[in-house]
């Protein structure tokens, strides 16, 4: 490995230039975090019409606008209960300060939630090296939000980046606490937070990437009151999570809420078996991590002798990214999202190795520049290519934008919908701008109140056998359709 070094040039010191510049940055490595990672995911965040889970959170949001409950979510007028509701609830907040619920609105939480999880992973690496902290911090910062599994959903408004965001926080405030022996019950509330934000978020799933290190530390070093705290700790983070279940879930739904959670036991893929002879989707899951897995695991190398004495935080870093990593990487629906906490415990080691390598050769800083200049470069491409551009984003902006203008021009009262084909489109209802109330197919079509309904293509046929509805406008061409009630056939309390 050493002659390689010196083939490449590796092992000379980093240019006096590039070093001075670095330091520089580092000095101020909280604000350069903040504003790159903002100029990074802030820009043209509205450029893209929502997509995957979005329309569903946005739909949410629109609910609790109305007026609604916020402990008891809805979406299109039935009750949603797949997902914890603090990330509607940050939808609402920002919509606040928009003055109205918009994309920006949508995927605010998720570029904070990426900022703090850049500041918090670069308070953790300070403390892996105090000798250089402040690289450190900047270092590690800079892995976190290159890390593929950042960038990737950095710009979403889903639940992955908050739950890795609030995971690492609960992490720092223990190893912090711990290593300068404040272990007390102010440092256990913060833990306590955090954890709990991170569980009324996603669910208790992600929480165990945290916990297991901060239950595991202590009773390897025998430590046995203080991993009895922990557990009890973790525990009672699952509370405002237990108590969202209890007032929402009655027994019978509560087999549908642990399919959501993956917890159910679904019958395995018939390919699965197969997954496994090459680990499912590990190999995926850590090609999310390059380049910063391979610096991480050089630190665990370097200390691996001390690690249950004074390299315990290196040892609770890995304990938190990758045993279990490598459960939801394997089991059989996984997806390589479900190991976006483990990012964090990455780019806190690879912070800390570099920082601690920095005058030992060039590597740390060629990671460092080409992880920077990676993610600026993808990021370039993306909102002057990709973002809000393509053909078919254009379409689809338009289609929504259609529905907006139709149904903002309705007076107030409500707007049913009746969607035949498939799952409705929350994506492109999210932009009706208002709740809408799902009709079934086989309902009456003649409600007690309301005059307006919204249909898919695929209803049309329906809605004229039914004699109760006429066609007052086509949304879109012929992708969505605006009713009117016929007040002959169809009075209103019929």
């Amino acid at each position: 490995m050493q002659k390689l070094w010196a083939t490449l040039g590796l092992d000379r010191p980093v240019p006096v230039g590039l070093d001075r510049v670095v330091r520089l940055l580092a000095a101020w490595w909280v604000p350069v975090l903040l504003l790159f990672g903002l100029a990074l995911y802030l820009p043209l965040l509205d450029a893209r019409p929502l997509r995957f889970e979005e329309g569903r959170r946005a739909v949410q949001a629109l609910e609790i606008l109305a007026g609604e409950s916020w402990w008891h979510l809805q979406v299109l007028g039935e009750p949603y209960i797949n997902k914890p509701p603090l990330l509607p609830w940050l939808i609402v907040l920002a919509s606040y300060l928009r003055g109205g619920l918009d994309e920006v609105a949508v995927r605010l939480p998720a570029v904070l939630a990426v900022l703090l999880g850049a500041v918090s992973a670069g308070g953790m690496a300070r403390l892996l090296a105090p000798e250089r902290s402040a690289l450190a911090g900047l270092a590690a910062g800079i892995a976190f939000l290159s890390c593929a599994f950042v960038f990737t959903k950095a710009r979403l408004g889903e639940t992955d980046t908050l739950v890795t965001a609030f995971c690492g926080v609960a992490f720092l405030i223990w190893a912090w606490a711990r290593l300068r022996g404040r272990l007390s019950w102010p440092a256990w509330a913060g833990v306590w937070f955090f954890l709990a934000a991170a569980a009324f978020t996603k669910g208790p799933i992600p929480v165990v990437f945290p916990a297991l290190a901060i239950v595991l530390v202590p009773l390897l070093l025998k430590l046995w009151r203080e991993a009895l705290v922990a557990g009890l700790v973790v525990a009672a983070s699952m509370l405002p999570l237990a108590y969202w279940a209890y007032i929402n879930l009655a027994a019978e739904e509560s087999g549908h809420w642990t399919s959501e959670m993956r917890v159910s036991g679904r019958e395995l893929p018939a390919n699965y078996w197969l997954k496994l002879l090459h680990l499912n989707q590990v190999p995926v899951g850590v090609a999310y991590t390059l380049p910063w897995v391979l610096p991480a695991m050089l630190l665990f190398k370097a200390e691996w002798r001390q690690l249950l004495k004074s390299s315990w935080p290196v040892l609770a870093l890995a304990l938190y990214a990758i045993p279990w990593s490598l459960f939801v990487l394997i089991w059989g629906e996984a997806r390589p999202r479900y190991a976006m906490p483990a990012a964090w415990a990455i780019a806190a080691l690879a912070g800390g190795w570099m920082a601690l390598r920095w005058v030992e050769g060039r590597l740390p800083a060629l990671l460092l520049v080409l992880g920077a200049i990676f993610v600026s470069a993808y990021q370039l491409v993306m909102l002057s290519v990709v973002e809000g551009r393509t053909d078919w984003q254009l379409a689809y902006r338009a289609k929504v934008e259609a529905l907006a203008d139709t149904v903002r021009a309705l007076p107030e009262g409500p707007v049913f919908l009746f969607w035949a084909k498939g799952e409705p489109d929350h994506d492109a209802l999210a932009y009706a701008g208002r709740p809408l109330q799902l009709v079934q197919y086989g309902e009456a079509f003649c409600p007690d109140q309301g005059h307006y309904m919204l249909a898919d293509t695929a209803a049309a046929e329906t809605l004229a056998e039914s004699g109760d509805w006429t066609r007052a406008a086509d949304i879109g061409g012929d992708w969505m359709h605006l009713y009117v009630r016929d007040e002959a056939d169809c009075p209103r309390g019929r």
